[in-house]
């Protein structure tokens, strides 16, 4: 098992806020999909006065054998529970690299990088 993460470490946390646009990041193609390519914004639940650039975010991933709303896309407000460092991690490599030439480190980044990811396990609407 890998060192745990300072401060977090596995702990599950709960956070409130707004889910907002869902997208898909990384120019290769790793695994599990949800974890190394795909994140959501979650927005901090105040934002009265501040413009949406200022707006205080967490990217997050939703595990897709999680209890989470279906998301249809517009920002909603939501209690989530989840967890950096989410054993799914272990399993992060690339799939396909689309043109890219990756260094022999590169799938060790890659899983560290999923091993920072916040997992969201379960979510409830706040609305």
């Amino acid at each position: 098992m890998p060192p745990t993460l300072a401060c977090f470490g596995g702990e599950e946390i709960t956070l409130e806020g707004a889910l907002g646009f869902c997208g898909h990041g990384d120019p290769a193609i790793g695994e599990p999909a949800w974890l190394a390519n795909e994140s959501c914004v979650f927005e901090a639940p105040d934002r009265h006065g501040v413009p949406p650039e200022d707006w205080p975010a967490l990217s997050v991933h939703l595990d897709p054998g999680a209890d989470v709303p279906s998301f249809t896309g517009e920002t909603r407000p939501l209690r989530i529970m989840g967890r950096f460092d989410t054993p799914a991690a272990e399993g992060c490599r690339y799939i396909e690299v689309a043109g890219l030439t990756l260094e022999p480190f590169a799938e060790d980044l890659l899983r560290f990088q999923c091993r920072l990811g916040f997992a969201v396990e379960s979510a409830v609407p706040l609305d």
